[in-house]
């Protein structure tokens, strides 16, 4: 209107830019035509199969169970809703939530007219092509058009948040004079579809030609068979919910139900249900490994990730939540960390980090959601930096998110006495304790290892440990000799709490004198607590229960090998030979985990590495009579080849490319590791 050629033919150089007389109102058109009208020109002139895709007999749409999208439905069809959950048998006692949930058949959803939300506003997109392409400045005009109306629900998927220290939000009096609590989260685009996501739905309006057709060329819309999908929903409900309980449980039945769940969540979601799937389930699917099924829908969902197929921001930010769960190596930019990192800045983005109590216009149940999803991600933040030596992505100082509750649990559960019953709420409150944790294990990271931070002392972090384990419900107190393999949280816990003891006392803290503590204490401290955790790891492996506990257990074993080689390194005999006897259980155990905890292959490589060449440095020194140490040195400078290091690149080189040792806080500090292992290539 205001230029010719437009923005869009100026991008493209299009030089046949015209005006053309809408006719919008004039006649009755149907859904494709109004589809095609929304395009651009040059858009509706194509060849060959991307051509094929803006027709209506290719359209890109989810096909039924198991077929492929070249034969997807007409424009305007819709699956059968064949996806019922008859299949689904989880009406039986949970063994780890201690719930009965009825049969999904007979359980309560909430009504798709439960959200008042789902109104439209005035000036909101209309559909999810302008929802995808929205500008700032349409953003914060439908944010100043509707700021008054205090009346109309706050939508979870589609949130304005503004921030404190940003212009509008001072220009509009969001800083009050009398010093309370600014609204921080503002009503937003309403997201166009049911309940949040329709990805079955024609074609996308915002996917261009080209980029459906290389979604279909990954194999995306051919889903599963009903079968298959049915029992990776059970598995995640049965399994991965209690875990982490990332999502509304009604809700996600509901849409499941309806077929209205995002195409990367099931795919997200398939992706976490068969690493902590049994065999049989891989059976059913038709894999031959855990390995071949996770990478299967890994691909799919970061395929759908890259191409932008969903505009969900909430529904992003549960996907790419599940999709940290994958390893990745170091020298590729996605791997677990840097997915926790995009789901940090979503989360941000839409505010989670931030208090909603002052919120009276949003739905209690959405508030507890995204409660739950921001500490799920402080939990992952703080025990996946803290694996690889990388700073936290999430800064506490800049969030006031409320804690979590029991009450924010309650939504979720069919348990009618679920407030009263401490059985029933052993999950709800697991997510509470390793919350505490987590916070606990962030304060000794920043403690050791951040310059600019005032370090606390060793002993103040060991007496709150001491606090957090004194005031622990009696669900979930441990017998440190014998693990209850009944209460996978119990000895998750345990774990995570023998694991920060260990990172407070392994090394030395910042700042603190060694001179000034009793290092035989520190030794029987660390030694107790590096114990426990393979002590627990046997117990899992006899009772076949490693894909019962969460992953935040299996972090534990790096810190405890780490004791155990400190220890293999040691001038007595007989205190190396008890480290290595232990280092080799840890060994044995990452072996039997290694197919679903990616980081447990690079950590058994590593420690084989390790204790491999300290076992050749002790062999050569009793046979010398020379100093290890002097040994290590002589082989760095080349003045010798005893060891045959020569020719070999290092392990380490390999397990963290460019970044040495030296910029690994944990690992430089935890090891007082010889030269030799970083040779040049």
């Amino acid at each position: 209107m205001q230029h010719m050629p437009c923005t869009h033919c100026v991008r493209d150089r299009h030089t046949d830019c015209v005006l053309r007389e809408t006719k919008r109102g004039t006649y009755a058109r149907s859904a494709l035509g109004q589809k095609i009208s929304r395009r651009h020109p040059r858009e509706r002139v194509s060849t060959g199969v991307a051509g094929d895709l803006s027709r209506a007999e290719d359209s890109g749409a989810l096909p039924t169970a198991g077929t492929d999208v070249a034969a997807a439905l007409p424009t305007g069809s819709s699956i059968p809703d064949n996806t019922a959950w008859g299949s689904i048998g989880i009406g039986h006692v949970h063994p780890q939530t201690g719930v009965e949930p009825p049969s999904l058949q007979a359980q309560e959803v909430l009504p798709t007219s439960e959200s008042p939300h789902t109104q439209a506003s005035s000036g909101t997109p209309g559909n999810g092509s302008s929802y995808q392409d929205i500008s700032w400045s349409a953003m914060f005009d439908h944010f100043l058009n509707n700021r008054e109306n205090a009346r109309d629900w706050i939508d979870k998927c589609s949130i304005t948040y503004l921030g404190e220290s940003f212009p509008l939000a001072i220009v509009l009096g969001g800083l009050k004079k009398d010093g309370s609590r600014p609204q921080l989260h503002h009503l937003g685009p309403p997201f166009p579809g049911p309940q949040g996501s329709t990805p079955f739905q024609s074609q996308p309006a915002h996917m261009l030609p080209e980029d459906l057709e290389y979604l279909r060329a990954k194999g995306v819309f051919s889903l599963p068979e009903k079968a298959h999908l049915d029992a990776l929903m059970a598995v995640f409900l049965d399994h991965v919910y209690p875990l982490y309980p990332i999502v509304n449980r009604h809700e996600f039945i509901q849409q499941y139900r309806n077929n209205h769940l995002s195409l990367i969540l099931i795919y997200a979601i398939a992706f976490i249900a068969v690493t902590f799937a049994s065999q049989s389930v891989l059976q059913l699917l038709g894999f031959h490994s855990r390995q071949e099924a996770r990478s299967f829908f890994y691909t799919k969902a970061k395929a759908l990730f890259d191409m932008g197929y969903e505009t969900n921001k909430i529904t992003i930010l549960q996907s790419t939540f599940l999709l940290s769960f994958y390893g990745g190596g170091p020298n590729t930019y996605w791997n677990f960390y840097s997915w926790v990192s995009t789901a940090v800045t979503i989360a941000e983005a839409m505010g989670i980090h931030r208090s909603t109590i002052a919120i009276p216009n949003m739905q209690p149940r959405d508030k507890s959601l995204m409660r739950r999803l921001w500490w799920a991600l402080v939990v992952r933040d703080s025990i996946c930096g803290t694996l690889v030596g990388r700073p936290f992505r999430i800064d506490l100082d800049q969030a006031d998110a409320d804690m979590l509750t029991i009450e924010d649990f309650a939504h979720d559960t069919m348990a009618p006495d679920f407030l009263e019953n401490p059985s029933a709420q052993r999950y709800a409150q697991y997510q509470i304790e390793t919350v505490k944790l987590s916070q606990i294990m962030r304060e000794i990271i920043m403690s050791r290892f951040y310059p600019g931070r005032q370090p606390v002392m060793s002993g103040d972090l060991h007496a709150k440990l001491t606090r957090w384990k004194a005031d622990l419900v009696s669900t979930f107190t441990w017998n440190a000799d014998v693990p209850d393999p009944s209460n996978p949280f119990s000895m998750s816990l345990s774990v995570q709490y023998n694991n920060h003891l260990i990172l407070i006392y392994l090394g030395h803290m910042r700042g603190e004198d060694s001179r000034h503590r009793d290092e035989r204490e520190v030794e029987e401290i660390v030694d107790s607590a590096a114990h426990h955790i393979p002590t627990v790891m046997s117990t899992l492996v006899t009772k076949s229960a490693q894909l019962t506990v969460p992953h935040e257990l299996y972090h534990g074993i790096f810190l405890a090998q780490a004791a155990f080689y400190e220890r293999m390194r040691s001038p007595d005999k007989l205190v190396a030979r008890l480290g290595r006897s232990a280092l080799n259980s840890c060994q044995m155990a990452l072996q039997n985990i290694g197919e679903f905890w990616d980081c447990g292959t690079f950590i058994l490589q590593l420690f084989e590495n390790l204790s491999s060449r300290c076992l050749e440095q002790q062999s050569w020194t009793a046979e010398s009579g020379q100093d290890s140490r002097a040994v290590g040195a002589a082989e760095a400078s080349g003045a010798g080849g005893v060891l045959h290091f020569a020719n070999d690149a290092g392990v380490f080189n390999a397990l963290l490319g460019d970044d040495r040792w030296q910029g690994n806080p944990m690992l430089e500090s935890l090891f007082d590791l010889p030269p030799e292992l970083f040779l040049p290539e």
